[in-house]
């Protein structure tokens, strides 16, 4: 009986210590990952991919949040690792904030031609 309690208890103590991916980049990360910021432009190695629409404010159940728009004017980032890559970036920059990514509704088209 007593193994199996000691089975069971390192059982619950090792699955509750499971973590996530960290959607945060460490500073050795942040250094490589080459995301900048110009403006109210984001780039990446040096070529504008994304741009950020608005910074509001919001109050809501007593609590005041920052949300921060922005839109992708590169198609390449709008897969899941890449956009994966870049919300973790704006995360990194702005970690209290509330972020949203929008797709250029025309930005398809402009592109085909490059």
């Amino acid at each position: 009986m007593k193994p199996l309690l000691i089975l069971v208890l390192f059982s619950v103590l090792f699955s509750s210590c499971a973590t996530t991916e960290s959607f945060t980049f460490t500073e050795e990360e942040m250094k490589n990952s080459g995301f900048s910021e110009q403006g109210w432009s984001i780039l990446k190695d040096g070529k504008a991919i994304a741009k950020i629409e608005s910074m509001e404010w919001e109050f809501f159940e007593e609590k005041l949040y920052q949300e921060i728009s922005v839109t992708l004017i590169d198609y390449q980032y709008s897969n899941y690792d890449e956009m994966k890559m870049l919300m973790k970036y704006i995360h990194t920059k702005h970690p209290k904030s509330k972020i949203e990514i929008n797709e250029d509704p025309h930005f398809k088209e402009n592109q085909e031609g490059e």
